[in-house]
């Protein structure tokens, strides 16, 4: 990661919008929240809930499936559903990567996929291409929308299928 200005009077967090981000050099990418966190007691509790095989069938679980972060639409649930994944080695990991990312977070990848190679024998490495940070973003985010949709084909589920989005817009204009 990078060091970048933050706002001490929210806590330290940083709030630069992402045009600005970009002049700045800097590259932006929002992340899960940490409250995914909450129910952990301690780091022992931590470990223990990592090692712990997970319940499977609950990715078969709508409810359950909308909440997790790479399952949380209807083309992507149809497609776990329809596969039933039963452990990781069941699974790929894609990671996508930027040969201009800092050197902590060139390592930091390095470790990861030392760690998924535990887990898992399909681990793809894709690059992105561009001349700027937001030209790498939107290649890896632009091969990552085709890849869907030619998976959703291949496993004949409906990529256009978007009442998540429309429910996560008409939930989001209350507010």
């Amino acid at each position: 990661f990078q060091a970048i200005p933050t706002n001490p009077l929210n806590g330290g967090i940083a709030t630069i919008p992402y045009d600005e981000a970009e002049q700045l050099g800097y590259t932006k990418f929002d992340f899960l929240n940490n409250s995914v966190y909450e129910g952990v007691k301690n780091e022992k509790h931590l470990i223990e809930l990592r090692d712990r095989e997970p319940p499977w069938e609950y990715l078969e679980e709508k409810l359950i499936a909308n909440n997790l972060a790479h399952v949380n639409s209807d083309a992507k649930f149809a497609l776990v559903k329809k596969m039933k994944p039963k452990s990781v080695e069941e699974l790929a990991i894609v990671i996508f990567r930027n040969d201009t990312d800092d050197d902590r977070v060139q390592k930091r990848m390095e470790i990861c996929k030392e760690i998924f190679t535990k887990y898992t024998s399909t681990i793809i490495e894709v690059h992105s291409k561009g001349n700027s940070s937001l030209e790498k973003a939107l290649y890896l985010i632009h091969l990552g929308d085709w890849v869907s949709w030619f998976l959703s084909e291949l496993n004949k589920v409906d990529a256009m299928e978007i009442d998540v989005i429309n429910h996560l817009k008409s939930e989001l204009a209350k507010v």
